[in-house]
């Protein structure tokens, strides 16, 4: 049985007048009511709990507005006004909420909206009363959010409880970041304690939110297949904010005295670090799982690896402001007035590096290898006989396949974006040298030191076997778990998808990698074995979509032979190569036609027309990642194309001792 003041909200509810808010003539028929000390209640029941009705619209019109009333209420806090919720009635409605999450007639997305505003006018009372009870409570709090998950609707809610209860502000990554959002967050002074931040970060690792967040794709993936994109944003989105803490961007705030001190935010990440933490992730990978859920297992995966090792593009720059496209009027006075020397790069603080972590996911990809190659391998064949990608005659038809005349070309095997992203991880893992790297060691003369990082991946890559059709013994049965050597399937796979620029880009930072390196059992794998140069060679004679990639890595192993000495392996198999000797001034002719300009080119006519350089250090080879790379000793290194051979120098008589 409903009481006098409930029925009398009701009915004010189900009137348009509702529909304006808190208004003056709102809070004039109301004035009886609120002046309740639980006043606030009569208005949540309705959001959190609503009374059973059999129009559904109808109680989804009510919750609508009584939600529409708090956030005004609410909004009346930080505007210096009256209001019905004060810190102490804001850690008693948080509870609430957290309860109402889950009930079958709550509008989830009506409590989230709530609860958001809630957290952005009271932030200290809604952690307070999230952290409760410790992890239990936390269970109890936090766990019908991921629960209600399904609905990918309370996720973001709950990126932004954890952002403002370990960092004490709202938390965004670099790409939500904006001049009126950073000016906003200026002007707002509300901060939590280092007793509350230190208090729920404690409760929050022992509940280990980031192991939590990975069970919610595997339970909730039926249900909902894209839950997997939406925890993979939300785990990057925290390791980002807390890996890479926000810096002050004018040069008086970046002078003032750092305050914050350690709460504990390096044990919250420390799963990252843990084997047990990626179990999930690599069993994602098997071939009984969605692709959705391969897609943001790998996503994960690689993007994770990216932040620590410093390498995402997803970190947070603090010169990148960014306003709208109609008010690049303004000029770069407005921004520089709101945010001072905008323009100007400030140095990131990696605390993943710093807590250690990146060391250790390293070696967590690394033990995970054969998982990763395995997955990358299975179901797609290699070889040009395979017909992965296969062309038509404009217009013309197809046995095999019935209906319209397809018009050009198509897939028979899609590659898949979960691919391409292990593509990319192993590309991360090739190319990352550890934190202490000094500088790429590519000239002979240096002194060789103790195994790198790239070099310990790329040696772990080459203990796999060859497939058995690269095997000199014949291999009767292979087991369906056996891991192969992935460099064949790569190399195979750029003539098989002549078109798939975004998986060529990859591929030339692994082939990149293993010639910077001058990894001697990689490259002879990949040029004696596979015959990548003969391959590439006859396939820039003609018409080809790849003719891109091909050029690229056939210029890297141009440049990088000028750099070694000519007893190195590289170069002695490009000195006995034909093919190779053959092309070498065709290549040269295609590279040149490629960066010299048709025509002038605006601000830059002066430039057009001048002699194109593309040997070692030109503006082309540093592009290439050939930036301080010399040739080797001046006189015996190998002479670029086109360049004039140095006279020969006379040589000193030994003077002869005397007896």
């Amino acid at each position: 049985m409903l009481e006098e003041p409930q029925i009398t909200v009701l009915s004010w509810l189900d009137s348009p007048m509702a529909n304006y808010g808190f208004s003056i003539q709102a809070r004039e028929q109301l004035s009886g009511l609120l002046l309740d000390d639980d006043a606030y209640q009569l208005f949540s029941r309705i959001v959190l709990d609503p009374p059973q009705i059999e129009s559904d619209e109808q109680r989804t019109q009510r919750s609508w507005r009584a939600m529409k009333l708090l956030l005004d209420d609410l909004n009346a806090t930080s505007g210096g006004r009256s209001s019905l919720i004060d810190a102490t009635k804001a850690g008693l409605l948080a509870k609430d909420i957290f309860a109402s999450i889950g009930k079958p007639n709550t509008n989830i997305l009506h409590v989230r909206t709530l609860l958001e505003a809630l957290l952005e006018a009271h932030p200290s009372s809604v952690i307070s009363a999230a952290c409760a009870g410790g992890k239990d409570g936390m269970e109890k709090n936090l766990g019908p959010l991921l629960a209600a998950g399904t609905s990918s609707q309370t996720l973001p809610t709950i990126t932004h409880i954890i952002l403002y209860g370990c960092l004490g502000k709202q938390g965004k990554p670099s790409a939500e970041q904006t001049v009126i959002q950073h000016q906003e967050a200026m002007q707002k002074n509300i901060s939590l304690s280092q007793g509350h931040r230190r208090k729920f970060v404690r409760v929050l690792s022992d509940w280990s939110v980031l192991a939590q967040l990975i069970q919610c794709i595997s339970a909730h993936e039926g249900e909902n297949p894209s839950i997997g994109e939406d925890v993979c944003e939300t785990i990057l989105t925290i390791v980002e904010c807390l890996g890479y803490p926000e810096k002050s961007l004018s040069d008086g705030q970046a002078q003032k005295k750092d305050k914050s001190e350690a709460i504990g935010e390096e044990n919250l990440l420390a799963p990252l670090g843990q084997q047990e933490w990626w179990d999930p992730l690599i069993a994602m990978l098997d071939g009984k799982t969605s692709d959705a859920a391969k897609v943001a297992a790998t996503r994960i995966m690689m993007g994770v690896f990216t932040l620590a090792t410093g390498r995402s593009s997803r970190i947070r720059k603090q010169n990148s402001v960014m306003t709208d496209a109609t008010e690049s009027n303004l000029g770069e006075t407005k921004v520089n007035e709101i945010v001072p020397d905008a323009n100007k790069d400030l140095p990131h603080e990696n605390k993943l590096l710093k807590w250690g972590l990146t060391s250790k996911i390293h070696d967590s990809l690394l033990k995970y290898l054969p998982q990763l190659v395995h997955a990358l391998l299975r179901d797609l064949e290699t070889g040009i006989e395979s017909g992965a990608t296969q062309y038509f005659e404009r217009g013309g038809f197809s046995d095999d396949i019935p209906g319209v005349a397809h018009p050009g070309r198509y897939c028979v095997t899609p590659f898949t974006s979960w691919r391409l992203h292990v593509c990319i991880l192993l590309a991360e893992l090739l190319t990352y040298n550890g934190p202490e790297e000094k500088g790429e060691c590519l000239n002979s003369n240096c002194i060789e030191e103790a195994e790198t990082f790239r070099l310990m991946a790329m040696n772990a890559v080459m203990e796999f076997s060859l497939p058995p059709a690269l095997q000199t013994n014949d291999v009767d049965d292979v087991s369906e778990e056996a891991v192969f050597n992935p460099w064949p399937f790569l190399c195979d796979w750029v003539f098989e998808y002549p078109e798939n620029a975004l998986y060529h880009f990859q591929f030339i930072r692994l082939f990149k990698a293993i010639c910077m390196e001058h990894h001697e059992v990689s490259l002879r794998l990949v040029l004696q074995k596979l015959k990548f140069v003969s391959r590439a060679v006859k396939a820039c004679s003609g018409k080809v979509a790849n003719k891109g990639v091909l050029l690229v890595c056939l210029n890297v192993l141009r440049l990088r032979s000028y750099s070694l000495a000519p007893s190195a392996f590289l170069c002695q198999f490009l000195k006995s190569h034909d093919a190779w000797k053959g092309f070498q001034e065709e290549l040269l002719r295609m590279t040149l036609e490629q960066e010299r300009h048709s025509h002038p080119v605006p601000s830059k006519e002066s430039h057009f027309g001048e002699p194109v350089d593309v040997n070692l250090g030109s503006s082309y080879a540093i592009q290439l990642g050939f930036d301080g790379v010399e040739a080797y000793q001046a006189g015996t290194a190998q002479q670029p194309l086109g360049a004039e051979p140095e006279g020969k120098k006379k040589k000193k008589k030994k003077r002869k001792k005397k007896k």
